[in-house]
């Protein structure tokens, strides 16, 4: 018998939360990071530049804080 839709939202919910909890227990491996940024693909959740979040910012600044110098060149 096929899950209902609501069992189907019920499971997504909770698999959303687990993953979260995992991510808030700190210091989550490469692993589980893939897991939920596949989680977040498959769910259709994108960051726009559009609609840039505080922590999108945050990693845009980080890396604006870096010299041209601290830039490896890979061209060679």
């Amino acid at each position: 018998m096929a899950a209902s839709r609501k069992e189907l939202g019920a499971l997504h919910a909770l698999l959303a939360d687990t993953l979260a909890a995992e991510i808030r227990k700190g210091d989550p491996q490469p692993a589980m990071l893939s897991v939920v940024r596949a989680f977040l693909k498959d769910s259709g959740i994108e960051v726009s530049s559009d609609y840039p979040t505080a922590s999108m910012e945050d990693l845009k600044a980080s890396f604006d804080e870096f010299a041209d110098s601290e830039i490896p060149d890979f061209s060679n």
